[in-house]
């Protein structure tokens, strides 16, 4: 790995334990999510993945005084963006990104996660916390479709390391049948079972036949998961905006007419006039694209 991307990994990486004390303060739990959090589960070294932002999950009740930690660490919110900040590092060096999330797109009940168990990987931070494994699994199968309408040799390469340190650390045993198990709960099973596939043609011997079949999609499941099938093998933008929607209807309202907050986030600010244009600025994005 180039030393550039290793220094990056260890700076946002630096920078997420200040955040986690600056929150430990103020009774603040914070969940890091996709790469910080396989580094932080030693599934990862710093030197074997490259990380270009740090994704967190915090309880809506704590959106403002996150925010407030954010300026302390000097992070200013993103342009053009309902959840994005970003912190100027220096004149050669891209800034720092951190995606702030109070939600997950793949669980209908956020609070689900809050009260599951969550791993504590950092023993001077209490209140930096990772998924359970077999959410952290089912959050990189589900995440780039559900967000990009995309599956990517990176994000089979997550997955694949995820299930190998598992192996080699003797956690598999019952791994498959309980992320089995959480994935029909949480109606996953038409959204990972072709990424899945894709694993278990690649790594048979990490993900066999038997536990493969554990998230065949049955019934009404299969017609959803064939679009599924298509975004894993090829990119549409229609499916970007498309795929969300088909396995939460819910959502496309949240889509046509999202709060004051993502509007102001997104077009600079909220009103009336941006809330009634974004059903054609949605329209126009599915159709030219630039969201």
């Amino acid at each position: 790995m180039k030393k550039d991307i290793l220094a990056r990994n260890i700076v946002l990486m630096d920078c997420l334990e200040a955040i986690a004390g600056d929150c430990k303060k103020k009774n603040i739990d914070l969940i890091a999510l996709k790469g910080a959090a396989l580094f932080l589960s030693g599934v990862f070294s710093f030197r074997e993945r490259e990380m270009t932002d740090l994704d967190i999950l915090i309880k809506e009740k704590d959106k403002e005084p996150f925010k407030e930690i954010l300026k302390l660490n000097h992070f200013r919110k993103m342009p053009n963006s309902s959840q994005a900040y970003f912190k100027e590092i220096g004149e050669k060096s891209p800034p720092l990104i951190l995606d702030v999330h109070s939600e997950l797109r793949h669980i209908k009940e956020v609070q689900t996660i809050w009260t599951s168990k969550l791993e504590q990987p950092a023993a001077e931070y209490p209140n930096l916390l990772t998924l359970s494994f077999e959410d952290i699994f089912l959050h990189l199968s589900s995440h780039s479709l559900l967000h990009h309408g995309l599956f990517l040799k990176k994000h089979k390469n997550d997955i694949i390391k995820l299930l190998d340190w598992m192996k080699n650390n003797k956690k598999s045993d019952s791994f498959f049948k309980k992320t089995a198990e959480k994935s029909k709960y949480y109606g996953l099973n038409p959204v990972v079972y072709y990424p899945l596939k894709e694993i278990f043609k690649l790594r048979p011997d990490l993900l066999s036949e038997e536990n493969f079949f554990l998230f065949k999609p049955i019934g009404m499941e299969k017609i959803t998961a064939i679009f599924f099938k298509y975004a894993t093998s090829d990119y549409s933008r229609f499916l970007e905006y498309f795929l969300p929607v088909l396995y939460r209807p819910s959502l496309a309202w949240k889509y046509i007419f999202p709060p004051a907050e993502f509007i102001a986030g997104r077009y600079g600010k909220s009103g009336f006039l941006n809330g009634f244009l974004r059903p054609f600025r949605l329209l126009k994005n599915i159709i030219y694209g630039n969201r």
